[in-house]
């Protein structure tokens, strides 16, 4: 094979490389939206190799999605927005004190249950 010839395939192998390389720098950089707010996505891959980067990008700038073949995946988020998301669930009083004091405990309505 004449060397021109393969100094050209060589071109052609490289562009292709930094093709698929810039696709998925950008695919990485893209951003998922959950209930109006912008996260930045990370393939799995790609938050493998730069892990640090993505927990300091969850505790400066907000939750991190990560995918896995293309589909949302997980999502990396600080320890304070953990926090925040756990300690919402947790209730003011107890359920039977929530009854109590409903405004319908008089009301008549009749709740009849099932055995």
């Amino acid at each position: 094979m004449p060397e021109s010839q393969g100094a050209g395939e060589d071109e052609i192998l490289s562009r292709s490389c930094q093709l698929f390389l810039d696709s998925v720098y950008n695919s990485q950089n893209d951003q998922t939206i959950t209930d109006g707010k912008k996260m930045k996505t990370w393939q799995l891959q790609h938050a493998k190799n730069h892990l640090s980067e993505v927990v300091r990008n969850a505790n400066n700038e907000g939750p991190q999605a990560i995918t896995l073949h293309g589909k949302p995946s997980a999502v990396v988020i600080s320890f304070d927005e953990y926090n925040k998301a756990i300690n919402v669930r947790k209730p003011d009083e107890p359920l039977s004190s929530f009854f109590h004091n409903s405004p319908l405990r008089n009301s008549g309505i009749e709740l009849k249950r099932s055995k």
